[in-house]
Order: structure tokens, then C-alpha cells, then sequence
């Protein structure tokens, strides 16, 4: 039996005002490593990616093994709000993918007025499970009047792939 060495663990990126989760790493051919996950303002309860608007897909870039790291940045820009996690991946060609699900939203008082009510998820369908889901369950118990504090619905969206031709700093084809 093999006994395997200690491992070091750091923190990569912390924000106490923000939210991140669903992280992904990839190493590119010059031998940096990019990161994208998934970034939303911080509440007094938690959300994923699917039941929440506030999310963007942020990439950080290390030139050193992951001793150090940049600043995130959103990918592929501001304009991409309301995304599912992220994957990259590196291609022959040198370029790197981003691919993401976004989702469709509207507000809450728009969405019911919607002539195709049948395709938005409102809040009432979904946070009685999110209440109860172990995976999801949050350190704090999510408040009585959560269902007050949604204000969106979310509708049906589409899958989208990026390119960049820099490992990720900035990002031209969709």
C-alpha cells in the first residue's frame, strides 16, 4: 500500500460580499492554468446558478502552478448574466472554449403577465425542493417569505460557446 503525500490546500479567490462556486481548471500549452466558476452577490441565503439571474461565469489566470492568481474577470463579458457553470476547454488550434448555458429572465410581475406563462419556472415551483435538497441546504435556514424575496422568473434558454485566442483574456466569437 502506497501512502500518498500531504497535500497543501489555499484559498484561491475569497470576496465576503460575493458567492462563488462550481469552479473549473484547465492548463493551457504555455503552461498557465485558467479557472472559471461561477459568481453572484452574497444574501442572507443561498442560491445556485439555475434559481438565480446574479450569476456570471468569472475566469482567473496563474503563470505559476497556481501560486498566485489574477484578479476575476467576467467571461465573455457583462452582457452574460443569468448563466449556468461553465466548462473550458483548450483546443489544438491554441484557442480556449467557453461553454455556458444561459438562462432567460424577467421579472417576476412581467413574467405573470407573459402570453406564454406555461414556459417560465416561477418561484413556487421550485423553492419548496430547494428547501429540502441536502446538497443545497444552506448553513442558515432560508427565510419564511423567501418565496417574497424572488423576484424574477426564469424561462427556457440556450447553450452558448465562446472562443479566445489570448488563453482567456478576452473573447471574440460566440
Amino acid at each position: 500500500m502506497k501512502l500518498l503525500e500531504p497535500v497543501e490546500h489555499q484559498i484561491v479567490y475569497k470576496d465576503p460580499f460575493s458567492y462563488c462556486a462550481h469552479p473549473h481548471l484547465v492548463g493551457l500549452q504555455d503552461g498557465s492554468w485558467v479557472m472559471v466558476f461561477n459568481r453572484a452577490p452574497r444574501r442572507s441565503f443561498l442560491l445556485h446558478p439555475p434559481h438565480d439571474p446574479h450569476y456570471y461565469n468569472v475566469v482567473i489566470h496563474s503563470a505559476d502552478e497556481g501560486k498566485t492568481w489574477s484578479e476575476p474577470s467576467v467571461v465573455p463579458d457583462y452582457d452574460w448574466y443569468g448563466v449556468e457553470c461553465a466548462g473550458l476547454t483548450p483546443l489544438s488550434d491554441g484557442r480556449l472554449m467557453l461553454n455556458q448555458w444561459r438562462f432567460r429572465w424577467l421579472p417576476i410581475d412581467q413574467a405573470r403577465q407573459h402570453t406564454k406563462v406555461e414556459d417560465l419556472l416561477f418561484p413556487e415551483a421550485w423553492i419548496g425542493q430547494l428547501k429540502l435538497d441536502p446538497e443545497l441546504s444552506p448553513v442558515a435556514p432560508y427565510p419564511e417569505d423567501i418565496a417574497k424575496r424572488i423576484t424574477w422568473a426564469r424561462a427556457n434558454g440556450s447553450a452558448f460557446v465562446h472562443f479566445s485566442m489570448d488563453g482567456g483574456k478576452t473573447w471574440g466569437d460566440t
